[in-house]
């Protein structure tokens, strides 16, 4: 119910956690409008940046924080990661067919159906011209990829103190070993899995481990992003949370019943 997700809220913005700081933590303002924040809030926060389809953030998250999404629609950071997101993800899910539109019939992703949500105006009046001549689509890949590793500390500030960022950014950020292979690999891992990942966005995780990161039910217990971001995952074998202090979830919600997958996340 809505006093239950009330009372959750209450619960952890009491329940004070003290993360790690990243080493490349953005030096920005944070803006007075977000100081404050509920745990739906991180949801919704994680759901505009990861580039969920705008019919479900107006659907499933406009009801409960319109002026929130306003303020992320209107903030330059959040956009900016929410596009590069957007592109990296659909270049995953349709590669093939995205490569052949534009090595066979000159369309760049601009003309592409599969960007619609992405002004790519916008991105070039920001520095950040994504359009080039004569790309194909692994190159637009692997720069957009390089280009959210480079750019995911603007985002920072958005989350709360309590929230480990640490965690947060190694979900946007590809790293291991060479850069290429990497970005490929977890193309390949997507593209098997993508019905465990919140509303079908790339996240840099393990879904057979994990499941949907914004709605969870697993262990018999109700978990959500909110835990898994507070919490350390654990592997299958491991019998104990991982928690700076405290543990939290919503109650189960209509909006996440209708988007909700099979995976669990593992947290003891």
């Amino acid at each position: 119910s809505q006093d239950d997700l009330n009372k959750l809220a209450e619960q952890m913005q009491q329940n004070t956690l003290d993360p790690e700081k990243d080493s490349g933590s953005s030096e920005l303002e944070i803006p007075e409008e977000l100081k404050t924040v509920t745990t739906r809030s991180i949801v919704t926060i994680m759901a505009y940046l990861i580039g969920v389809k705008q019919q479900f953030i107006d659907s499933y998250f406009r009801n409960d924080n319109s002026d929130l999404l306003s303020k992320l629609e209107q903030d330059q950071d959040a956009t900016l990661l929410r596009y590069l997101c957007i592109i990296r993800t659909q270049l995953m899910k349709h590669f093939t067919s995205v490569d052949q539109s534009i090595r066979f019939y000159m369309k760049n992703l601009d003309q592409n159906s599969h960007f619609e949500e992405v002004d790519f105006a916008k991105l070039s009046e920001w520095g950040f011209p994504i359009l080039k001549p004569n790309y194909e689509a692994d190159k637009y890949l692997l720069e957009v990829s390089k280009l959210i590793n480079e750019n995911i500390y603007r985002v920072q500030r958005l989350f709360p103190e309590w929230v480990k960022w640490e965690y947060i950014r190694s979900l946007f950020v590809i790293r291991n070993g060479n850069f290429k292979n990497a970005v490929h690999s977890e193309r390949t891992k997507y593209t098997a899995s993508t019905q465990f990942y919140p509303y079908g966005m790339y996240l840099n995780w393990s879904p057979e481990d994990n499941g949907n990161i914004l709605w969870n039910k697993g262990m018999g217990r109700k978990d959500t992003f909110l835990y898994t971001v507070t919490c350390k995952p654990l592997k299958r074998h491991e019998t104990k949370t991982k928690c700076s202090s405290g543990t939290a979830g919503f109650e189960n919600s209509q909006e996440f019943k209708k988007e909700k997958r099979n995976g669990k996340l593992i947290t003891g």
